[in-house]
Parts: structure tokens; sequence; C-alpha cells
């Protein structure tokens, strides 16, 4: 499917947007994968998702790579997502993360893009 992800587990095979996918996580030796109502999950790494994404997926960490698209702040050591979901980088990948996330919004039509660095 273009622009959209498909998670898959034994119990349940769903079907996102990829818009809809807020992060991705690696909890134990499951892969969940964030959207705005509720989670999915499937066996696998983190990399084995962001492959079959496009470039709006910033890999922060081993264990998590979020949605450009679906950040609303940053914040020194954070990066704020819609919904309200606070995550915490380490400085080294919070700065690389800031990089590219600001590169990728400097590339979108101005219209409706605040300024979501923060500094606190």
């Amino acid at each position: 499917c273009d622009g959209a992800l498909i998670v898959s587990n034994r119990f349940e095979t769903a079907v996102l947007n990829y818009d809809d996918v807020i992060y991705i996580r690696k909890e134990l030796r499951k892969t969940l994968v964030y959207a705005y109502e509720r989670y999915f999950w499937e066996y696998g790494k983190v990399d084995d998702i962001v492959i079959r994404m496009d470039d709006r997926m910033c890999r922060c960490h081993s264990h998590l790579a979020i949605n450009k698209r679906n950040v609303t702040g940053l914040k020194p050591g954070q990066v704020v997502m819609k919904g309200g979901t606070v995550l915490s980088l380490c400085r080294r990948h919070y700065f690389r993360a800031k990089r590219e996330i600001a590169g990728y919004w400097k590339g979108l039509p101005a219209e409706g893009i605040e300024n979501i660095f923060c500094k606190e």
C-alpha cells in the first residue's frame, strides 16, 4: 500500500496511514507502533518498520523513531508529540533529532506551521 503501514502479528493486522503513526518504540521483543487512539505491535526491530515508511520518520535511538509530522514541540532533552506525549532523549540524540526535524519542517509550506522550538 502506498502511504500505508501494515503492522501484523498473529492476533491482528492493522493498516495505518503514515500520518497516523506518532512514534515507534521497542519494548522487550515487541515493536510498538503508537497511533492516535491506540498502539499496534509486531515482533522485530524498529528499523524493520522504519524502512517500510517514507522520510517522515526520524530515528532518535536504537529503540525509538518519531514521525516528524507529529512533533508539536521540542524542549531540551524532550520531544513533544501530538496528543501530549513527551519522549525523553539524551543530549546527543536530542540534537540529532532537532536538526533532522528542523530540516524536514523547512521543506514544508509555511502556512499553519508555528515555531516548535522552545527554549526552557
